[in-house]
Parts: structure tokens; sequence; C-alpha cells
């Protein structure tokens, strides 16, 4: 039978022999973003957007590109990457499957990430908004999603509806 103990929580685990953490001083700073973009091509509007979010909110992001698996997806995530980064912004790059639902659905863990932005193609790759990828991600996670549609700012996409 298990008893609780009443004893004050000193934030140390029991057996630990005090070399525990304070799990109260554990706290992330800003916030980290999942940015999902299909295409190969940074938008300004995502850059403005990023650059945005950093410099007001002190956001950090992780872009997920569906460029499949192997070393020329990953090619491709370094690529599209060093140019945010030369664009001074705080972001780490992964190539995720080509199937935009899976590659979230591996890449997103609540415990990182705050919230996910879509980013949509300068030309193409809208077949993805047409089948209610927004709404979907946001199903699948229960985060917060926002579109970036290319050559405007970022869109609550509940608000298109």
């Amino acid at each position: 039978m298990f008893r609780f103990s009443s004893l004050p929580y000193t934030g140390s685990p029991a057996g630990a022999g005090g070399l525990g953490v304070r799990f109260a001083s554990i706290r992330r700073t800003g916030v980290h973003v999942l940015v999902f973009a299909p295409s190969s091509e940074s938008s300004s509007a995502l850059t403005a957007e990023l650059r945005h979010r950093a410099e007001t909110h002190g956001a950090r992001f992780t872009l997920l590109v569906p460029a499949g698996s192997g070393p020329a997806a990953e090619a491709e995530a370094s690529r599209v990457t060093e140019r945010l980064r030369a664009a001074g912004l705080p972001v780490q790059g992964k190539a995720g499957c080509d199937d935009p639902i899976a590659a979230v659905h591996e890449a997103w863990n609540p415990r990182v990430y705050d919230e996910i932005l879509i980013s949509s193609a300068p030309q193409g790759s809208t077949r993805w908004l047409h089948t209610g990828l927004p709404r979907r991600v946001e199903r699948l996670t229960g985060a917060l999603v926002r579109h970036v549609p290319a050559g405007d700012r970022v869109a609550d996409w509940r608000l298109a509806a």
C-alpha cells in the first residue's frame, strides 16, 4: 500500500542523496516553433515572420522539410536551414517524409514545441492546403497551428473558414 508522506517537499527525489534536481528551476525560455516548409525555397514572408517572432518573443525554430529520407533529403533540409541562419534566425533543420501528416506526426513533441507554423510554397504545393492540412495537423497534435502563405504575413487558418 502506498502512503503519502507528511514531510514537506524539498525538490529532491527520495533516495537521491540530496543530488536531485530542483524541478521548479527548470524553465524553458522563449517559444519553440515547429515550422513545416514544403518548399525548398524559403519565402520572404516566412523569413519575415520568423524574424518577427524571434525578435519579439525570443522564439527559436525547427524547420521540417518534407523531402523524404536519405542523404539527399538531409542535404535539402540543410540548404534551407542555412539560408534562414544566414538571415540571422535561430533555426535547426531536419528532413521529414514526403507525406505532410506523417512528417508532422513523426516530428511533433508537445514537450519540445509550443506551436506549428505551416508555410505554403510561392507556387504549387497548395494542394496540401486544399486538403485541409492546417486543420488536420491541429486535430492530430492538439497544437496551435498557423499558416504563413507565400507573400503574406502569418494567418490563423481558422479565420479564413
